[in-house]
């Protein structure tokens, strides 16, 4: 099929075909192109396509709809939405835009923003344009000039109803912070940005991040030279009562009386040292505080201007969606629609918004109360199984009588309870005749091994270091695990035993084992220990107690094969016997026929009250069955 060329000055060639068969294929594969001006939109494999394709996309738009004023470069269209495609286009390839509508021309223009003038020349204008030399000019112009959309907005929450810990804090409040920590005085520079809830701009942020760091270096420097306690905190130029924050039972007096000469040469040595790590502490705290304000400078603001529920029906009705995940930064706004990926949680009297991939430990009761160890572990847990397959372990506790394990739990408690008896007697009353000794004995007893606050400490220090890497031999013993466990299913009749999400969870798990040795390697030992704890868990909640296989859908879909199959089986035997009677399959009939086939009476009459409470089959009158 020959085309008619045409080519313009850019060097842009336009192909023309006369044909029905090549418009009806636009008409199948790209509908969106084939509307009037005012209802063309981007065709959905594009917006969808790699960053390439989407700027190579682009580039051959802006020769068309593309136009560089003297003070603007946009995209000028008749269409509303495709002006919203176009602005969805340009934020998947880095480009900040902005929509404006034009009542002189009656159209709709999507600006590119002054600080993302280069980013675009770059990459969407090529040389060959004609305009190319007027953009990059209009590109040096924009980087000279100050904008005022270039301000870190205030982020303190006025809204009760809001958490204060999920936002970042203002850009005014942090500078203010920061300058209080590294020995800095206050100027009031920034308390109207606190008073008016102004933001601050991103240029001066900058600049007094420089400022800061530079202060760090040279307090850090000069405490790791003094050798007094006074020397320390003249290098940091923190108050005594400052100093005497971070020293725990230490006071200002104490401070004072210390750097005058007071106590002996090894207590006045003992604070220093224990100054000297306060402030290198402090500088560690700003360091963190000032790369986290800086990487903030990196990020584009918009104001919400309006917040609206749109209900699931009429025009807007469509399927539900859960558990969307856009990576790599987990939270998106396209069309208009912001998706945080994250969760809001209410539970015992604690509320928390937390980021939709984050670590989760729940506990629940059974549905029943307690676990029958011959149900399959998806009935008794009141969840849904696609968010109990999402945890990497599950674990039964259970209530199984043992003397041995009663009576070292009934001496645990009592212990406790008398450790709690004997505090509250000496505290409260004056005449206790229990001595400090014998309450510290019992109260010694039932101390945890860890305080729990190293604990905490250890974990986040663990979290914040250590981030581990697996060996070869590491990663072989999990493979060949997984591998093993798959090849058990690989009969046509077997149930799968795991799925690929079993295999993310041993490194989750191994990575965790590595780190809390505080290793950067994950060694075979860690795998080994990571496969025993998940070979544990599927013993535990991951077999069928009919087969005693290993049956994935047990957790992934709360039925097992073999119950399956059962329901399969007997659907297909009440539909055969209904067949036979007007009023329906009769149930001792029913009952009867899957005896026959090896079926439990007990185990037809529960598959028959779960079928009918799911609505897969129905009673046209007592004690008969029919499908639906």
């Amino acid at each position: 099929m020959e085309s008619t060329d045409t080519t313009n000055s850019a060097g842009t060639v336009t192909k023309r075909w006369v044909s029905t068969k090549l418009y009806r294929w636009f008409g199948r594969n790209v509908t969106e192109v084939m509307h009037t001006a005012r209802e063309k939109r981007l065709p959905s494999a594009v917006l969808g396509a790699s960053e390439e394709v989407i700027r190579r996309f682009l580039v051959g738009a802006f020769a068309g709809d593309g136009g560089v004023e003297s003070e603007a470069i946009s995209f000028s269209t008749a269409s509303e939405g495709l002006a919203r495609d176009y602005a969805d286009a340009l934020s998947k390839v880095g480009v900040a835009s902005r929509i404006h509508y034009d009542r002189a021309e009656d159209s709709w223009k999507t600006y590119v923003m002054g600080d993302s003038t280069e980013r675009f020349v770059d990459q969407i204008v090529t040389t060959a344009d004609e305009r190319y030399a007027e953009a990059r000019s209009f590109v040096e112009r924009s980087n000279e000039t100050p904008r005022h959309h270039d301000v870190l907005p205030p982020s303190a929450a006025r809204d009760a109803a809001l958490d204060a810990d999920v936002l970042p804090p203002s850009a005014a409040r942090e500078i203010r912070a920061l300058r209080r920590l590294v020995g800095l005085r206050l100027t009031g520079k920034y308390r109207p940005h606190l008073d008016e809830d102004y933001g601050v701009q991103i240029e001066t942020v900058q600049t007094e991040l420089s400022r800061l760091r530079d202060r760090v270096e040279r307090v850090r420097e000069a405490v790791a030279e003094a050798e007094t306690l006074g020397a320390v905190r003249d290098g940091i130029g923190w108050s005594g009562r400052q100093l005497a924050e971070r020293l725990a039972g230490v006071t200002k007096d104490n401070i004072q009386y210390a750097e005058t000469g007071g106590y002996d040469r090894s207590r006045r040595e003992s604070l220093a040292r224990r100054a000297r790590d306060a402030v290198l502490d402090a500088l560690d705290d700003a360091d963190r505080r000032i790369d986290a304000l800086d990487s903030r400078c990196d990020l584009r603001y918009y104001r919400v201007t309006d917040i609206e529920t749109v209900p699931n029906e009429g025009d807007n009705a469509c399927e539900w969606v859960y558990d969307v995940t856009v990576e790599p930064t987990n939270t998106f706004v396209s069309q208009g629609v912001v998706l945080h990926n994250s969760i809001s949680i209410s539970k015992a009297g604690i509320n928390a918004t937390l980021k939709s991939r984050c670590s989760l430990l729940g506990a629940a009761n059974p549905k029943y109360g307690r676990f029958d160890q011959y149900e399959p572990i998806g009935e008794q847990i009141d969840l849904e199984p696609a968010l109990v397959s999402r945890f990497d372990l599950i674990f039964t506790v259970t209530d199984k009588p043992d003397e041995e394990e009663d009576a070292n739990l009934a001496e645990h408690i009592l212990t406790t309870n008398y450790a709690g008896e004997l505090h509250t007697h000496r505290t409260e009353t004056s005449t206790s005749n229990y001595t400090e000794e014998e309450v510290e004995t019992v109260t010694g007893e039932v101390a945890p091994t860890i305080e729990p606050e190293l604990l905490r400490k250890y974990v986040a220090y663990a979290k914040r270091n250590c981030f581990p890497t697996m060996t070869e031999a590491a990663r072989a013993e999990i493979r060949d695990f997984y591998v093993d466990l798959r090849s058990r299913g690989a009969d046509e009749d077997a149930p799968v035993p795991v799925t690929a999400r079993k295999l993310e969870a041993l490194v989750r798990l191994a990575e965790a084992s590595a780190r809390v040795r505080l290793s950067d390697d994950i060694e075979v030992a860690d795998a080994e220990r990571a496969v025993r704890i998940a070979r544990h868990c599927l013993e535990d909640i991951g077999m069928d107690p009919e087969t005693g296989e290993y049956d994935a859908d047990m957790i992934e879909t709360g039925t097992s094969k073999s119950q399956r199959d059962r329901i399969k089986d007997l659907l297909s035997l009440i539909a055969d016997i209904e067949d036979e009677y007007d009023e329906g399959a009769p149930v001792d009939v029913v009952i009867e026929r899957a005896e026959e086939g090896g079926m439990e009476p007990s185990t037809a009459e529960h598959e028959i009250e779960q079928l009918k409470q799911k609505g897969e089959v129905y009673e046209p009158r007592t004690d008969h069955l029919r499908t639906t």
